[in-house]
C-alpha cells in the first residue's frame, strides 16, 4: 500500500515589497488599517492559489524581499503585514507554531517571495 507523502514546503510571490516599519508606524491608523487589510488580502490569495493548507504543525517562514534601492535596512522590512495574512493558514503565529522566521533583502524589482516550510523543531 502507498501511502501519500505530505507536502513539506509552499512558496509564493507577493508583486510588491511590504511597507517598511518606519513608514507605516508613521501613517495615520486609518491608512495603516487599510494598508494592513490589503496586504493581508493579498498575502491570502497569493497562499490560496499556492495551495497553502490550512497547515496544523510548527513551521518555518522566510521571505525573500526584493527592493531596487541597495540601502534598505534589513531590519526595516519588518513582515507584519504577510504574517497576519497568513492567518486563514496556520493555527497561530507564536513560538509554540512558527519556530523560525527570517527574511533577508536583495536588488531587483519589488516583490515578496514567502517560503513556508515544516519545522524540523517539530
Amino acid at each position: 500500500m502507498n501511502k501519500k507523502k505530505s507536502q513539506d514546503s509552499w512558496t509564493f510571490t507577493l508583486n510588491d515589497c511590504h511597507p517598511s516599519l518606519n513608514a507605516w508606524t508613521r501613517m495615520h491608523f486609518h491608512v495603516r488599517n487599510n494598508l494592513k487589510k490589503e496586504w493581508e488580502q493579498m498575502t491570502f490569495y497569493a497562499a490560496k492559489e499556492a495551495k497553502v493548507p490550512k497547515i496544523d504543525f510548527p513551521i518555518e517562514i522566510f521571505i525573500t524581499y526584493y527592493h531596487p534601492k541597495k540601502t534598505v535596512d534589513l531590519d526595516n522590512l519588518v513582515p507584519k503585514f504577510i504574517l497576519d495574512g497568513l492567518k486563514n493558514f496556520i493555527v497561530n503565529d507564536n513560538i509554540q507554531w512558527l519556530t523560525k522566521l527570517g527574511w533577508t533583502i536583495k536588488t531587483g524589482d519589488k516583490s515578496s517571495v514567502v517560503e513556508i516550510k515544516r519545522s524540523i523543531l517539530e
